[in-house]
């Protein structure tokens, strides 16, 4: 995660094996992550590294 947002690299977020959204993390705090305005649960959701757009 850290990755992703030092290095301004996309991420897929997912919730039970479906894709929920994607974009750039806005905000990375211990327990939530922020893409395009939004927060994401880390415990609720899985992040995935995204090289290239879907």
């Amino acid at each position: 995660m850290n990755y992703a947002f030092l290095h301004r690299i996309p991420i897929g977020i997912w919730q039970d094996g479906e894709p929920v959204d994607y974009g750039l993390i806005e905000l990375h705090i211990k327990d939530a992550v922020k893409v395009n305005g939004k927060y994401y649960v880390k415990s609720q959701y899985e992040f995935k590294l995204e090289e290239k757009a879907r």
